[in-house]
């Protein structure tokens, strides 16, 4: 694990982001298989789900989108079962400044 000089033991920040991104996919796998199409909307509070049909923004749109969209059985239980492993996450390239340096 990556340390900051201030911090021992705590995430670097590029490492911290990672894990975040991670436990967001993992999180959603679970709400999702589990029917907690609100939780999903939750954790989607203030970002735009794009799927295969039309985009949702917000808890609200969200969690409709996924209680018309997801197969169920008859009990209701969506007919999903996601998995996460192998999850790469890249920084964004790195900022090539110009010009006369400060």
């Amino acid at each position: 694990m990556s340390t900051t000089p201030d911090s021992p033991g705590a995430p670097a920040p590029a490492t911290a982001g990672a894990t975040a991104v991670t436990n967001l996919i993992a999180r959603y796998a679970q709400l999702v298989d589990a029917g907690d199409f609100a939780g999903v909307g939750d954790l989607s509070a203030d970002a735009t789900f794009i799927g295969s049909g039309p985009s949702a923004h917000g808890r609200d749109a969200v969690a409709a989108m996924l209680r018309d969209s997801v197969i169920r059985y008859e009990d209701g239980t969506p007919r999903t079962h996601h998995v996460t492993s192998d999850i790469a996450v890249e920084p964004p390239p790195a900022r090539i400044v110009t010009g006369p340096a400060p």
